[in-house]
């Protein structure tokens, strides 16, 4: 059974080339809005390339590539077009596992955690950490 992910996608247009061949370049940026939590924590570039062929009448060439890997995708050739969802989730949470790993975030994310006690929590300092320096304090 198959998990269902629901994306949000933003198309943004990059260029039209005539060199070699005639196309147009888009970038897309997916998320994974949350219910609980609609602005979301990561998202993925995707970049497109539609290139058109010298027959009108046929359907352009598709090329896609996820931000900063170098294997460029075409539409049923190098990936199966029920992994696409899958494909886009996984370099989120690869994204996020990395910010947390490395405490990164902005001060605007910084200042939307509040502990029980109303004051600011670090999102991005795990509480293992936080036991560490309280028990080196002591």
């Amino acid at each position: 059974m198959g998990v269902s992910i629901k994306l949000l996608s933003f198309i943004f247009f990059l260029s039209h080339f005539t060199h070699p061949v005639f196309g147009y370049s888009y970038e897309v940026e997916f998320s994974i809005p949350k219910t609980f939590k609609p602005i979301p924590e990561g998202t993925v570039k995707v970049f497109f390339n539609l290139i058109e062929g010298s027959d009108v009448n046929a359907d352009p060439e598709i090329e896609f590539w996820f931000e900063n890997e170098s294997l460029k995708h075409r539409k049923g050739n190098s990936m199966r077009s029920n992994m696409y969802e899958s494909w886009i989730n996984n370099v989120i949470e690869k994204k996020l596992k990395i910010k947390t790993e490395l405490h990164l975030g902005s001060e605007f994310e910084h200042t939307r955690f509040v502990g029980p006690d109303g004051k600011m929590v670090d999102p991005f300092v795990p509480t293992f950490d936080i036991m560490k320096v309280k028990n080196f304090s002591a």
